[in-house]
């Protein structure tokens, strides 16, 4: 079997563990030295950043999992390059403290070494999760999810932000009384 069929075969089975909420075939093939890295800021996501060793790869593992519970997580594509695996995958996670459900496409890049994951890298959209954790709150924290937003005052019927308006100040008519137009 060639390297690019054994690091997919590896991969396959990680996946379909993780879905099944089962990190123990991720956690048997982590190097020691492995780095995890996500594209999201770390002001409003805990595991966003980068983490080093094994025990911060597993440090990363218990962030996520501390306010989001895994829904599904299912893998769409895989391309092997060398050491390099390629994952594409549907994603779902549920906020633990609005009970918010984001779907999302993610990308995920893997580097192995002699069979171990010395690299994960994500990509994903990451304005959605933060739209839900900024709704998160003591005070805020509610099942249905994040509140709609209203229109901003003077926006146009429909609520339709950004339509043509001009943003000149009105000048004032001589001689108008305040409150009457």
């Amino acid at each position: 079997m060639s390297q690019e069929q054994t690091n997919l075969a590896l991969m396959r089975q990680i996946y379909a563990a993780y879905d099944q909420r089962d990190a123990g075939p991720m956690v048997a093939a982590l190097a020691e030295d492995c780095r995890y890295e996500s594209m999201e800021p770390t002001k409003l996501l805990r595991f966003g950043s980068l983490y080093l060793g094994k025990a911060g790869f597993l440090q990363a593992l218990a962030d996520i999992a501390a306010d989001w519970e895994l829904v599904y997580y299912r893998p769409t594509r895989m391309v092997a390059d060398g050491d390099s695996v390629l994952v594409l995958a549907d994603v779902a996670f549920r906020h633990r403290a609005t009970g918010a459900l984001v779907e999302i496409d993610k990308v995920d890049t893997w580097q192995l070494r002699d069979g171990l994951i010395i690299r994960f890298k994500e990509y994903y959209d990451t304005l959605q999760a933060e739209q839900i954790v900024k709704h998160a709150g003591p005070a805020r924290a509610r099942v249905q999810g994040p509140r709609a937003k209203r229109p901003k005052r003077g926006a146009p019927k429909g609520g339709k932000r950004g339509a043509a308006r001009s943003r000149r100040p009105v000048a004032k008519r001589k001689g108008a009384k305040r409150g009457r137009r």
